[in-house]
């Protein structure tokens, strides 16, 4: 077993303070004194992934790497080319699409 979520609960450290954080503003209506708790949330992650070892300066140069300007392509033909792996469940895409509009 692999992926995202597994990766962050082996550092209980880093990921537990920052849901914690997240809890606390959004669920309890604490505020920070004018700093969004989104924005402390990620601060609050930097200062712990850098002091507690878990980012590293070999790690952000490949990161750094990855940051650019990505264009979007999209074509009308994309729509339909899967249309028949989908068709199944129009019976709920459409209700649940037309109840969250």
């Amino acid at each position: 077993l692999s992926g995202p979520i597994l990766d962050e609960a082996a550092k209980p450290m880093l990921s537990m303070i920052c849901i914690f954080v997240v809890f606390l503003g959004y669920l309890s209506g604490i505020k920070w004194g004018g700093i969004p708790t989104s924005v402390l949330v990620m601060i609050v992650g930097v200062v712990i992934g850098w002091s507690g070892g878990y980012l590293t300066t070999e790690q952000l140069k490949e990161d750094v790497k990855l940051v650019k300007w990505y264009h979007g392509e999209f074509t009308l033909v994309d729509i339909f080319t899967h249309f028949g792996e989908v068709s199944p469940y129009m019976g709920l895409i459409i209700p649940v699409g037309l109840t969250v509009a």
